[in-house]
């Protein structure tokens, strides 16, 4: 089965990273891999990553070694607006959020598409 998706956005403004299996350190650092190369190649540093399907599988020390190192190993600037989506009853990323933005990410949590992708657009040249 595969891990993940990446596609952009039906206008081409962001990217989207469908994950399918439960989120892991190692597989956080593939898919931010694959983002941030994408990403550079046509110019978007806006992602949405949805884990409807799916939680994090992470411990609170992988989120935390994810924030602070992971993340920029794997090519993410902090120039990156990240959404991730999630279910409602989902709390499995709900630390990630305070240690990206913590670490000087603009990262926030979603339940919602339309108010994720909106926020996307915020504050931006799209």
């Amino acid at each position: 089965m595969k891990e993940y998706n990446i596609n952009l956005n039906h206008n081409r403004k962001h990217i989207i990273i469908q994950v399918w299996t439960p989120v892991t350190l190692n597989l956080a650092v593939s898919f931010t891999s694959s983002f941030s190369s994408l990403g550079s190649k046509l110019k978007l540093s806006r992602v949405v990553i949805d884990i409807r399907n799916t939680k994090s599988a992470s411990s609170i020390v992988d989120k935390y070694f994810y924030a602070y190192k992971s993340a920029e190993l794997s090519g993410l600037s902090r120039s990156w607006r990240i959404a991730l989506l999630k279910e409602a009853n989902d709390k499995s990323a709900d630390f990630l959020e305070t240690v990206m933005i913590n670490a000087g990410y603009q990262f926030k949590i979603f339940t919602n598409e339309k108010f994720a992708s909106d926020w996307l657009k915020a504050h931006s040249k799209l």
